[in-house]
């Protein structure tokens, strides 16, 4: 490699410092006048990227937040679709145990004879009446959860 030489007058703290520099790494003047000189260079030529990245570090600050209070929404919304599945919305056609919307939705089957709920939904057979206000409600709490999740998908 070939190489060129430089004159330029420092301070004397400045050649003290690189002569300190150059002990400290066992160096001689010149070779650490050139480490210090193109880290130098190497650092004002990366402040570009490194602004790039706080920029970046920013706006994912912005995401996060932004997707912290979905979460905290969604899960308002999930709080208030479980406290509408444990209300009583029928009772058990076999033992004539109340059920709650969670067990005709989710569980499908009485907590105390175990039977089959399907018949209790609109269409069915079952001689229990279903609490049709309730369970509108109920249905009404899983949609508005489930557009939650469609748009937080969206977004």
């Amino acid at each position: 490699m070939a190489t060129q030489t430089i004159y330029a007058r420092v301070p004397a703290t400045v050649k003290e410092a690189a002569d300190a520099y150059a002990e400290e790494q066992g160096l001689t003047l010149t070779a650490a006048v050139t480490e210090l000189l193109h880290r130098g260079l190497s650092a004002v030529s990366e402040e570009q990227s490194i602004r790039a990245l706080e920029k970046n570090v920013a706006e994912m600050k912005v995401t996060i937040a932004n997707l912290e209070g979905d979460l905290a929404r969604a899960r308002g919304a999930l709080t208030g679709v479980e406290e509408r599945t444990q209300q009583p919305v029928a009772t058990c056609p076999s033992c004539g145990e109340r059920v709650t919307g969670f067990d005709l939705l989710v569980a499908g089957r009485c907590p105390k004879c175990k039977s089959g709920l399907g018949d209790l939904l609109p269409g069915g057979k079952a001689t229990s009446k279903l609490d049709d206000r309730e369970f509108l409600l109920l249905l009404a709490a899983l949609g508005a959860v489930l557009g939650v999740a469609y748009i937080a998908t969206k977004s």
